[in-house]
């Protein structure tokens, strides 16, 4: 990430999303939702195989059995998978991203974040996210966003840096680079 710094930018703090943190706030709504959605897809094909038009009918459920075998196991695995790429950073001038693979590092201008928000466990680690010229990402998204199911985003981008540890302390460092420095400069955040 030193290669895509600019001239004159000083480093304040660089960090990678914990691999060990699996399970976030947002899986305390996702994980029942895709228990529920297992359980009916599979009473869906059990009850349909004494359907007169059963083949049609198990095929549709199975489609479903497989989105939800997604929803309950697999999408924790595309969760690690992004965390390996994952890594942040936050100079004097801008934050740098790169959230997930296949994708490209983002260079966000300091003078773009109008705002943060902090989501953070009790162990410390955290998640920060951006609020990108005055885009604030919404509640639907931050729940998808680092659960696996970011595909259901399409072309919304989240802005944040998933699972960092001392979550308190980045947030901090990036107000005061962002949101606290344009106040002692004089503009309106």
């Amino acid at each position: 990430m030193a290669e895509n710094q600019k001239k004159g930018e000083q480093t304040i703090w660089e960090g990678k999303p914990d691999p060990k943190k699996i399970f976030g706030k947002n899986d305390r709504i996702l994980i029942p939702i895709s228990v529920l959605w297992m359980a009916v897809a599979m009473y869906w094909v059990f009850r349909m195989t004494d359907s007169t038009d059963a083949s049609y009918n198990i095929l549709f459920g199975f489609l479903f059995i497989m989105a939800g075998l997604y929803l309950v196991v697999l999408r924790f695995y595309a969760k690690m998978q992004n965390k390996k790429q994952g890594t942040y950073k936050i100079t004097n001038k801008a934050v740098y991203l790169k959230q997930r693979e296949n994708e490209d590092l983002v260079r966000l201008p300091t003078s773009t974040i109008t705002n943060a928000e902090i989501i953070e466990e009790k162990d410390g680690i955290g998640t920060v996210f951006l609020e990108v010229d005055g885009k604030k990402p919404g509640y639907l998204w931050k729940l998808v966003s680092n659960a696996g199911l970011e595909f259901l985003m399409g072309e919304e981008k989240v802005y944040a840096m998933y699972d960092i540890p001392n979550a308190a302390w980045v947030y901090e460092k990036l107000l005061e680079q962002t949101v606290k420095k344009k106040k002692r400069e004089g503009e309106t955040p």
